[in-house]
């Protein structure tokens, strides 16, 4: 059974809240959410997502409040306010879920497309959605979108000596717009994640930076999962002509910790 919630045109839904932000969509009996997104992974998204199984930290800049409303205060100041930990993923059992790879590096090879991926190149809502068709997958409540921007596959070709110091502050990834802002939030994705460093490109190409991460973590609780290692997934899902999958996460049980190692199994 799918949850409904309000399009991202309609959000937010509490006077007040910052523009775009889903505080109180996810609240329940009066209790404070800790979940965001990860709310879309429903009891039926895990059991639809098993049918895959086919072979065998960031705060609203402008107002200095994290995911409905916990003060930055609160969070930094003796870490008096836990709420938003960590543990709130173990204390739900993990992450089980339908995980769908988007592989930019196979999509751009194909159309001669050539990129630094060290650099801020931005991949489009065009691309993704382009990508989707391609790959033949429909987008489902719950889902995990990972994009393989082809940073993982540079790391492993390099050196400590070839590479040398790494300078500057531009990263590839998906491009923030906020046509993808609210695609992403129309979609009622779980969570996503990439093999970039930030999920999203550096700056972006209307020259904004961090506007996922601000929209994603402060405003929909969304986790995001950056330098996820892609290559032999990418792999198996070009091997096997299917780019979704039975995705299970473990993430590290913490109280209040902000980030953690994913822990993470793709499963065909």
């Amino acid at each position: 059974m799918s949850i409904t919630v309000p399009p991202y045109d309609k959000l937010p839904i509490e006077l007040g809240a910052p523009a775009g932000s889903a505080w109180g969509v996810f609240d329940k009996d009066g209790k404070r959410d800790a979940l965001g997104t990860l709310n879309f992974i429903t009891p039926g998204a895990i059991v639809a997502a098993k049918d895959e199984i086919q072979t065998v930290h960031y705060a609203h800049q402008a107002r200095g409040e994290f995911y409905n409303g916990i003060s930055y205060a609160n969070a930094a100041e003796l870490r008096t306010d836990l709420t938003l930990g960590i543990q709130a993923i173990s204390d739900r059992g993990g992450i089980l879920c339908r995980g769908v790879l988007l592989d930019f590096v196979r999509y751009a090879a194909k159309r001669g497309i050539e990129y630094d991926p060290l650099g801020s190149y931005g991949i489009s809502l065009t691309q993704i959605k382009e990508m989707i068709a391609e790959e033949d997958l429909t987008i489902r409540q719950g889902d995990i979108l990972i994009v393989r921007s082809g940073l993982s596959k540079w790391i492993h070709a390099s050196t400590p000596a070839s590479v040398g110091p790494w300078e500057g502050n531009t990263y590839i990834g998906v491009d923030p717009t906020p046509e993808l802002l609210e695609w992403v939030w129309n979609q009622n994705l779980g969570a996503v994640a990439g093999d970039a460093i930030a999920f999203e490109s550096i700056p972006a190409s209307d020259n904004s930076s961090m506007r996922f991460h601000e929209a994603a973590l402060a405003g929909w609780g969304m986790n995001i999962g950056e330098l996820f290692d892609l290559e032999q997934l990418s792999i198996i899902a070009d091997r096997n002509q299917r780019w979704s999958f039975f995705l299970t996460a473990c993430p590290l049980n913490i109280k209040g910790a902000a980030a953690t190692l994913a822990n993470t199994l793709a499963i065909f």
